[in-house]
């Protein structure tokens, strides 16, 4: 008898013990869920790459630096005059994007060589670059803010 009751009194014991600390004695495993997002890549080997770095060279004011990414449409690239004088339109540019967030950027192809990249902004406000391929290496075109 004295078994019994010995028994009665470990298996409320471990009940009890189990429903107050369950969270602690089994732990259940799931799976993570973790969204990865691409980080941007600041290199002229892409169409948004090219873009990205230009946005970057905006962002920390250096504009005379951004014009350097810039050619004209007949692919040929920007004197040192010409980019002196584009620099200001630059600046405008500058000042329409700084400080805001990329929150969204498509890329597409018109022809091998040539692309539209569009970013948004604070998801508001749009601007398009046209991108152009010399050679190996990507250079904006054109932007136009929509």
């Amino acid at each position: 008898m004295a078994t019994k009751i010995k028994y009665f009194f470990v298996g409320v014991t471990t009940i009890f013990f189990l429903l107050f600390t369950g969270c602690e004695v089994f732990v259940i495993k799931g799976k993570k869920v973790i969204l990865e997002e691409n980080p941007l890549e600041y290199t002229q080997n892409t169409p948004l790459g090219v873009v990205s770095l230009f946005v970057n060279e905006l962002n920390n004011n250096n504009v005379l630096a951004a014009t350097e990414l810039m050619a004209k449409q007949n692919r040929t690239l920007y004197s040192a005059a010409e980019k002196y004088e584009i620099s200001a339109e630059v600046s405008r540019l500058k000042r329409f994007i700084s400080g805001k967030e990329i929150t969204n950027s498509s890329v597409d192809f018109i022809d091998d060589d040539l692309c539209n990249v569009t970013l948004e902004f604070d998801y508001i406000q749009k601007t398009v670059f046209k991108v152009i391929k010399i050679g190996a290496i990507y250079f904006i075109a054109d932007y136009d803010k929509i």
